[in-house]
Parts: C-alpha cells; sequence; structure tokens
C-alpha cells in the first residue's frame, strides 16, 4: 500500500472528507456529522476544521500529512 493510500483510509477512518496542505499546515474538514479525534496541543479547531499550524518545507508535504494524521489518531494531550 502506498503512503498516499494509508493516509486516504486514516483520513476516512477518522471523518475527514478533505486535506489541504501549504506552506505554513494543514488543515481537514470534518465529514458532517464526525466526531472530532484525540485532542492535541498542535492540532486546534476552526468551526469544522482541524488546523494544524507547522511549516512545511518544500518537497515535505507528505511528511507532514503523516504527522498530522499519526497525532490525530494516537493524540498527544493537551498541556495543562
Amino acid at each position: 500500500m502506498t503512503l498516499t493510500a494509508k493516509i486516504r483510509l486514516d483520513c476516512l477512518a477518522l471523518g475527514i472528507q478533505r486535506i489541504d496542505a501549504g506552506p505554513v499546515g494543514i488543515a481537514a474538514s470534518l465529514r458532517p456529522g464526525a466526531a472530532a479525534p484525540a485532542a492535541s496541543d498542535l492540532i486546534s479547531r476552526s468551526g469544522d476544521r482541524l488546523v494544524y499550524k507547522q511549516r512545511i518545507g518544500k518537497g515535505q508535504t507528505l511528511q507532514a500529512m503523516v504527522r498530522f494524521v499519526a497525532l490525530l489518531k494516537h493524540g498527544r494531550p493537551k498541556r495543562a
């Protein structure tokens, strides 16, 4: 299975309808009625979107998406 296919399957399981990436981060739109994935101090919620503000270097988009999806799947507890 390719890395892109794995990301697609993980997004489907997490209730993510669309994922967008750019040089300053990643934003994922949830499907209507989908529950938000695990909380993380690195990912914020903006309406029906999850936002991961992280500088993404040229050619690093796929690796950034892998980190983003891993955070959503496994979470990283919010700081108290």
